[in-house]
């Protein structure tokens, strides 16, 4: 199962990570991984190209970790939570499909 962690501290976005394989079906086949990745990764592009922000990202084989600096939030506060949370909620849809691979989280700091 993939799991997607996103932490909010009020209404603000400041990380987010994704771990595990949703398994779906295997490696290189599986198209629930694919979107999650696919959904996450467009994610972490619109943080850097269209927010023009750089967050901490931490790649691992099955994992990614995105955290959002103070200083980033205070800049672009809109922009940030606009590009997570369309991400927040193109994996919710794929977690209404796939309720068996796929587990969303918001946790509140």
């Amino acid at each position: 199962m993939t799991k997607v962690q996103v932490y909010k501290q009020g209404d603000d976005f400041t990380e987010f990570a994704v771990k595990g394989h949703s398994g779906f079906a295997e490696h290189g086949t599986d198209i629930v991984c694919a979107s999650v990745s696919a959904i996450t990764q467009t994610a972490v592009l619109g943080l850097i190209r269209v927010a023009k922000i750089e967050p901490i990202i931490s790649k691992k084989k099955g994992s990614l970790e995105i955290k959002i600096s103070p200083e980033s939030l205070k800049t672009k506060q809109i922009e940030i939570f606009v590009i997570i949370q369309t991400m927040v909620e193109g994996i919710r849809d794929l977690q209404k499909q796939f309720p068996k691979h796929i587990n969303l989280q918001e946790v509140s700091l």
